[in-house]
């Protein structure tokens, strides 16, 4: 059907087994709007709340959260989609523990713009195996608009090998984060007491510019960082904080070979084996910090 997709305070439940979407927006759809709506995914694999091959997305105030098992997405825009919206209050997205590959917002296409969003991937996973491998944004390559991420919007990770943020190369599309917190991984150990949390990060970048300010991290865990870049692109951390905890941790990681400015941060280093900032062989010379 042609037109405008807009809903408001509705329930969706995305329980069949595979490739089914609670809103599904294709060439026909100009927009898609919903506001204070609930999207709980449940099917097994390959399921979205809200999947939009063109036109805008918007959300104010909706909560989706991802269960499953594997590949499982809240929104995603691709195609033909030119900008995604995802708006507070009261905006929640979730990655229940146990599921794996999957993204709370998955953008293939066009711009992205976060405000005032709560965001838990594997939050309260304590125990398991490697491969969680999810994100609470994903950029991919073909994520072709800036992506700024503001006003008070919180990533929470947990798990193994997950982030926050994930974005792919680029050439000239911006990530921008501001007034923005990020808290990877948790202090739990096994009986060994090995942390059981580790390889996440708050924010992978990978040859796509990135700027933020007054962005704020807390690190625990292990081998897990607040900032891991990499690629040929320019990093400017601006203002705000990182605390790292744990063990074999880093604040900011830079294998990029781009310009990468640290300024006005201040860094709490404790645990063992961490680093406020590490600058890799594989990387140029961070050319200030102030």
């Amino acid at each position: 059907k042609k037109g405008d997709v807009i809903t408001k305070n509705v329930g969706f439940t995305i329980s069949s087994t595979t490739k089914s979407n609670g809103i599904f927006a294709d060439g026909n759809n100009a927009k898609v709007e919903d506001e204070g709506s609930t999207f709980n995914i449940t099917g097994d694999n390959n399921n979205n709340g809200i999947y939009a091959t063109k036109g805008t997305v918007k959300t104010t105030g909706t909560k989706i959260t991802i269960g499953g098992t594997t590949k499982n997405n809240g929104i995603v825009a691709t195609t033909s989609a030119t900008s995604t919206e995802v708006n507070g209050p009261n905006s929640i997205i979730t990655i229940n523990k146990g599921v794996t590959e999957s993204n709370g917002i998955y953008v293939d296409k066009g711009k992205l713009k976060v405000d005032n969003v709560t965001f838990n991937v594997n939050v309260g996973r304590n125990t398991g195996t490697a491969n969680d491998k999810n994100a609470g944004i994903r950029l991919t390559a073909n994520a072709d608009g800036d992506a700024d991420i503001t006003n008070n919007s919180s990533f929470t990770v947990h798990g193994t090998e997950s982030a926050g943020i994930w974005a792919d190369a680029h050439s000239s599309a911006k990530l921008n984060v501001t007034d923005t917190s990020f808290t990877v991984g948790n202090s739990t150990v096994d009986g060994n007491g090995n942390y059981t949390n580790y390889r996440n990060n708050g924010i992978y970048v990978n040859d796509r510019q990135l700027n933020t300010t007054r962005a704020n991290y807390t690190i625990e865990g292990r081998s897990s960082n607040g900032v891991y870049a990499m690629g040929t692109k320019n990093v400017t951390l601006n203002g705000g904080s990182m605390t790292i905890n744990g063990s074999y941790n880093n604040g900011y990681i830079d294998k990029g070979t781009g310009t990468d400015k640290v300024q006005n941060m201040t860094f709490y280093v404790y645990g063992s084996s961490n680093n406020g900032v590490f600058a890799t062989s594989n990387g140029q010379t961070i050319s200030e910090i102030s």
